[in-house]
């Protein structure tokens, strides 16, 4: 049966500590350990057999980092997340709009966690140029020209920044895509970049529901938003959110 290693708490483990950790899996290599210590949130390591994840939790236990091993089939399911344009901070409600503009008013005790970060995006992008060029082949006629089309391929390498809300239970994820998002005219202006937008969003969040759990990526928004968490994929970034939905079903009352 598969495995998984998740942090108890907040806390920014040391990386060498994860490094040494994952490298008690012999199938791992350097830099495989190196690349999953890198990433900050709490789900550490997938697909570890019961073995495996015994020896990464003892490691890390033994250099002062509290772990715990489960089964994957414990972890909380994540919903499929519906994507949001448009919300309203009312102070009894958080209200979402669909497509159609359609308003649902969401309690704020339903309105559980927020999970934030900037995430690599790689993309493949191509430029066609054309160009007409005399023919001295002949095959144009005497002095013709001929059209030349060029090609270039290149590869895209951007940070997009996404908020996820969770409501309690487990049973709705909505996603703010910042670049996307439908700011308003104070948020709008030149200059201010989708990082200080999300945390303004964040903070009009923890100021209508201070019982909020916050991933770090969302913290280190708050704290800095030229200072972001950088998350290395989408993925990377919905297992932060299954992390928190645990902590949400194991720790109710507590600090994330």
């Amino acid at each position: 049966m598969d495995h998984v290693i998740l942090l108890c708490d907040l806390a920014t483990p040391d990386p060498e500590a994860v490094k040494r950790a994952l490298r008690q899996v012999r199938r791992f290599t350097e830099a495989d350990a190196v690349r999953m210590a890198r990433e900050p949130g709490g789900l550490i390591a997938r697909n570890l057999s019961s073995e495996e994840a015994s020896l990464v939790r003892r490691a890390l236990e033994a250099d002062g980092v509290a772990a715990v091993g489960l089964p994957s089939a414990q972890l909380p399911k994540l919903p499929q997340s519906r994507l949001l344009k448009r919300m309203e901070f009312q102070p009894q409600s958080w209200v979402v709009y669909d497509p159609l503009g359609r308003a649902t008013p969401v309690p704020w005790v339903q309105v559980a966690a927020l999970c934030a970060g900037a995430v690599r995006h790689f993309g493949l992008s191509s430029a066609v140029s054309q160009e007409w060029v005399r023919d001295h082949t002949g095959l144009a006629g005497v002095g013709g020209y001929r059209l030349e089309t060029e090609v270039r391929h290149s590869v895209e390498d951007n940070t997009l920044f996404r908020l996820e809300i969770l409501l309690a239970g487990g049973g709705m994820r909505f996603e703010v895509e910042a670049e996307n998002f439908l700011f308003g005219p104070s948020l709008s202006r030149p200059g201010v970049g989708p990082a200080e937008k999300l945390a303004v969003l964040i903070a009009q969040f923890k100021a209508h529901a201070p019982h909020l759990r916050l991933n770090r990526g969302a913290e280190a928004l708050l704290a800095n938003p030229k200072a972001p968490t950088v998350y290395s994929s989408r993925q990377a970034l919905a297992d932060d959110s299954v992390w928190l939905l645990w902590r949400l079903a194991s720790n109710p009352g507590g600090a994330a």
